[in-house]
């Protein structure tokens, strides 16, 4: 059964090889335009800069999008929110809410293809990303922050080229995407030119493989180091080598990184896939306002 699970995933792999081959081809005959409808808010004006990818599957801002702004405004961070909406909301209704919630803030209104990595690559034109020293990508996977950490503040503090929450050796070894940042002019140019040869599309193995493990492959091939904030071998020696090594460390480890790290996240796919055992974990530890912002977000989006 295990050798046959491996011919279908070579298969399966090989597959999307060639699909993304073909999609880079046609990129070159017709090139890739950006899906950027438009901007409101407050431009930015520093050189530290959070790119924030979230979803509006109905009209509503969920009370954690607003408290990661904030923690993000408060370690010095400008705050570029891109948002792909549901076809079925009105652009100007979608715009209205975002200038309630969001004003304080750069946002970017863009057609719903190439989920974050497309948008990462729309928004990292838009705000001339070579004038920044330093760019943290995101997306609204992760509900939180969850309660009062200082995990901003240690994680800035990582001396590394790029550095993650946790890392991964699903596939090949690389960063889990959900939170990535990029120190210094020259990570910033790299990851300007990994953006420049991406090309954007809503097949998930795909962008998987393509975006997320590729760009650290492609740091790694620069040279540069990809560090976590708290590694996977650490996390699967914590728990007592339960799980495999190349299962997803964020949902594998969650409680680990949430109360003895203290890391105030949490994946929401996680919560949605197994919600009993998630509650198991947690309905002790955590407080009625975390549960609360985790409730609150559930309401937000489902998937």
């Amino acid at each position: 059964m295990l050798m046959r699970q491996k011919i279908i995933r070579y298969i399966f792999n090989t597959y999307n090889n060639y699909v993304y081959r073909f999609l880079r081809l046609v990129r070159y005959i017709r090139p890739y335009k950006s899906r950027i409808i438009l901007s409101t808010g407050t431009p930015v004006n520093k050189n530290r800069i959070a790119l924030f990818s979230i979803h509006l599957e109905q009209l509503m801002i969920a009370e954690y999008l607003k408290l990661f702004c904030k923690e993000l405004d408060e370690n010095g961070y400008d705050v570029v929110l891109i948002v792909t909406f549901n076809n079925l909301l009105n652009i100007d209704s979608v715009k209205s809410l975002l200038d309630v919630h969001f004003m304080a803030h750069q946002v970017l209104l863009r057609k719903n293809y190439g989920k974050d990595f497309g948008s990462f690559k729309d928004g990292l034109k838009h705000i001339d990303a070579s004038q920044c020293d330093d760019i943290i990508l995101l997306n609204d996977s992760m509900i939180g922050p969850l309660f009062t950490s200082s995990f901003m503040t240690e994680f800035d503090k990582i001396n590394g080229d790029v550095i993650g929450i946790t890392d991964s050796y699903d596939i090949a070894y690389h960063l889990q995407s959900s939170f990535l940042k990029f120190s210094g002019k020259d990570n910033v140019k790299l990851l300007n030119q990994f953006f420049d040869n991406y090309a954007p599309t809503n097949n998930r193995d795909i962008i998987i493989r393509y975006g997320e493990v590729n760009i650290s492959q492609f740091f790694k091939k620069n040279e540069k180091n990809i560090i976590p904030y708290v590694s996977t071998t650490r996390l699967w020696s914590d728990s007592g080598y339960i799980n495999k090594l190349e299962d997803n460390a964020q949902h594998a480890y969650w409680s680990e990184l949430v109360f003895k790290y203290k890391v105030p996240f949490i994946k929401r796919e996680l919560i949605v896939s197994d919600p009993s055992k998630f509650l198991k974990f947690c309905d002790k530890k955590l407080s009625d306002e975390s549960l609360n912002i985790i409730d609150d977000g559930l309401k937000y989006r489902i998937k």
